[in-house]
C-alpha cells in the first residue's frame, strides 16, 4: 500500500506490475512492464515513487501517478532484489539481493551511495529502516539479523543470531522501540531495539508454511535437462542446455562454486556415485563425464566410445563400475576410476537404449530400450541372463514432452507404448518397468518371468521402490510410483499432506518431481525450481 492508502501496487510472474485504487479495487493506467518479474515493492514516504526490485537484479524507480519510469534502472547486485525499503525521509532506498549484499541508493538520482553492505553468508531477504531513520536491519538465510548505521554503513553490533533457519522478515514498531524477525523455523522474534536482546521467548505457531527459493533464473543460461540430489541430500546437481553442470547447496540453496564445463553440447543427465565423491554427466555430445563432486574438478580425460548421444548413466552400487546406454544401441562399462572402458559394448538391442540400472548388490544390469524390451545382464561377464523381457505393444503412444519419455516413430509398423522408468526393489528379487501404457509391470529379476497383472493407472513417468523397513522376506514390498506422487494440480508429500502447485510449475504435462531433506525439486518447461516442504512433512 502507499503511505496515504489511496494505491495498491502488486508484483506478478507475468513480469508485470499493476497499480490499483485501493478504495474500488479498479486498475490505475496500464501494468508497468519491464522487468523479468517483480519481487518488492516499496512506496516513497509522500507515496510519489514506486520503488520495485526484480529477479535480474535491478531496481527500477516509477512515478507512483503515472507509472512513468523514472531513469534508468539501478544496477549493481548480481542476482534477485529480494527487498527494498525507504528511508522515513525519503531520501535513501535500500535493498537486499540473493547476491548476500545491501546496498543503499539516492532515491532522487539513482546514485550508489558508498560501497555494498557485506557481511551476511546466505541471501539477504529483508532489509527495514528505523522509525527515525538511523538504523537499517536486514534479516538473511545465513540466520542472522545484521544492524547497520544507515548513514555510513557501518555495523552497528555483532549479528542477532537465535533463530534456527531462514530470517524471512524483519519490521521496527512503530515507535521504534521493538524489532521483530520472522523465520522459516515457524517462530517470529521480539527484539528491544536499544539493547538489541530478546524480549521474552519467541512466539510459535506457524505451521503449514512451504517456500519456494528462486533458483530456476539464478546462475545459468540455458535450460534443465536433468537433476539429481547426492546420497546425503546435500548437493544438488543439475545438467542444463547451455552445455554446464551446476551443483546447488541444499542447505543454503546458493551455488557453492562455478559451474562445471567441458561438454560441447547440451548435459542430459547427471548421477551422483554410491559414495556421493563422484558425479557423471553425460552429453549430447557422446561423451561421458566424470567430476569431483566436493571441488568440481573433472577426474581424468571424458569417456569416449559411444557414436550417438548418450541416454543413460549408472554406478554400480560398490561405485566401482559406470554404465552407459546409448541412441547407438550399445551398452558399455567403465571403470569409475579410471575411466578405462570394461570389456567390449552389448550390442543386443536394436534400437536406443533409454534405462539402465544395477540389482543393489550390483550382480546384475537391466537395460531398457526402445527396441521395446528389458534385458537382464551378468555385470561381472557381460553376458546376457535369459531371453529380453518383452513390453511391447500394440497401440498409439502419444508424444511426451518428458525429460524421460521416448518418441512415437511413423515409420515403425506396429506402434508401441514407450518405456519410461525401470527399478529393482531394495532386495533385488523384482524389477519393476513403467511405460506410457499406463502400466507397471513386475518381473522376477532372476528368471524374467513376469508376475500377475500389471498395475493400472496412468503414464508412469518415475517409478521405485520404497525402502524396506522389515525383517520379514516374505513380507510385500511396497513400490510408489511418480516421486512424490503428483495429479494436477496437486502434489502429494505424503500419505496425509498434499501440495497445490500453482500453474506456472505445470508447463509440461509430467514435470521431473523429486524430494530430498525436505526439498522439493520441480522441472517444468526445462526451468528449475526448488520449494522448502520441510515444514509440513
Amino acid at each position: 500500500f502507499s503511505p496515504d492508502s489511496k494505491v495498491l501496487a502488486s508484483g506478478s510472474y507475468d513480469r508485470r506490475i499493476q497499480l490499483w485504487n485501493a478504495r474500488s479495487g479498479t486498475t490505475l493506467g496500464p501494468p508497468l512492464a519491464g522487468h523479468s518479474f517483480g519481487t518488492s515493492l516499496m512506496f516513497t514516504p509522500d507515496s510519489k515513487v514506486l520503488a520495485s526490485g526484480s529477479s535480474e537484479g535491478t531496481i527500477r524507480l516509477w512515478d507512483a501517478q503515472t507509472g512513468i519510469p523514472l531513469g534508468q534502472p539501478l544496477t549493481g547486485h548480481s542476482g534477485y532484489v529480494f527487498s527494498v525499503a525507504c528511508s522515513p525521509d525519503g531520501r535513501v532506498l535500500a535493498s537486499g539481493s540473493y547476491d548476500g549484499t545491501i546496498r543503499l541508493w539516492e532515491t532522487q538520482t539513482g546514485t550508489p551511495l558508498g560501497q555494498p553492505l557485506t557481511g551476511h553468508t546466505g541471501w539477504v531477504r529483508s532489509v527495514a529502516f528505523s522509525p527515525d531513520g538511523k538504523v537499517l536491519a536486514s534479516g538473511s538465510y545465513d540466520r542472522t539479523i545484521r544492524l547497520w548505521h544507515a548513514q555510513t554503513g557501518s555495523p552497528l553490533t555483532p549479528p542477532l543470531t537465535g533463530h534456527s533457519s531462514d530470517v524471512i522478515s524483519i519490521v521496527f514498531s512503530p515507535d521504534g522501540k521493538v524489532l521483530a524477525s520472522g523465520s522459516y523455523d515457524r517462530t517470529i522474534r521480539l527484539w528491544d531495539a536499544q539493547t538489541w536482546t530478546l524480549l521474552g521467548k519467541p512466539v510459535t505457531g506457524c505451521n503449514n508454511v512451504i517456500s519456494l527459493f528462486p533458483v530456476s533464473h539464478a546462475g545459468h543460461g540455458g535450460r534443465v535437462r536433468s537433476v539429481a540430489f547426492s546420497p546425503d541430500g546435500k548437493l544438488l546437481a543439475s545438467g542444463f542446455s547451455d552445455r554446464k553442470i551446476r551443483l546447488w547447496d541444499d542447505q543454503t540453496r546458493m551455488l557453492p562454486g562455478q559451474p562445471l564445463t567441458g561438454h560441447s553440447r547440451p548435459v542430459r543427465s547427471v548421477a551422483f556415485s554410491p559414495d556421493g565423491g563422484a558425479l557423471a554427466s553425460r552429453s549430447d555430445d557422446c561423451t561421458i563425464r566424470l567430476w569431483d563432486a566436493q571441488s568440481g574438478t573433472p577426474l581424468g580425460q571424458p569417456l569416449t566410445g559411444h557414436n550417438r548421444e548418450v541416454r543413460s548413466v549408472a554406478f554400480s552400487p560398490d561405485g566401482r563400475v559406470l554404465a552407459s546406454g546409448s541412441n547407438d544401441c550399445t551398452i558399455r562399462f567403465w571403470d569409475a576410476q579410471t575411466g578405462t572402458p570394461l570389456g567390449q559394448p552389448l550390442t543386443d538391442h536394436n534400437f536406443w537404449v533409454c534405462f539402465i540400472g544395477f540389482s543393489p548388490d550390483g550382480r546384475v544390469l537391466a537395460s531398457g530400450s526402445e527396441d521395446g524390451t528389458i534385458r537382464l545382464w551378468d555385470a561381472q561377464t557381460e553376458t546376457p541372463l535369459g531371453q529380453p523381457l518383452t513390453v511391447t505393444l500394440t497401440g498409439f503412444s502419444p508424444l511426451r514432452s518428458r525429460q524421460m519419455a521416448g518418441f512415437w516413430h511413423p515409420d515403425l509398423t506396429t506402434a508401441r507404448f514407450d518405456l519410461s522408468s525401470i527399478a529393482f526393489s531394495p532386495d533385488g528379487r523384482v524389477l519393476a518397468s513403467g511405460s506410457d501404457d499406463s502400466t507397471i509391470r513386475f518381473w522376477d529379476a532372476q528368471t524374467g518371468t513376469p508376475f500377475d497383472q500389471p498395475v493400472t493407472g496412468d503414464n508412469f513417468c518415475l517409478i521405485s521402490f520404497a525402502p524396506i523397513r522389515h525383517a520379514d522376506p516374505g513380507s510385500p514390498l511396497e513400490l510408489t510410483y511418480g516421486i512424490p506422487n503428483i495429479n494436477y494440480p496437486w502434489v502429494k508429500l505424503s500419505s496425509s499432506r498434499f501440495f497445490w502447485l500453482p500453474s506456472q510449475y505445470w508447463a509440461d504435462e509430467n514435470p521431473t518431481i523429486l524430494i530430498s531433506n525436505g526439498t522439493l525439486v520441480i522441472v517444468s518447461d526445462r526451468e528449475l525450481s526448488m520449494f522448502d516442504v520441510s515444514l509440513v512433512l
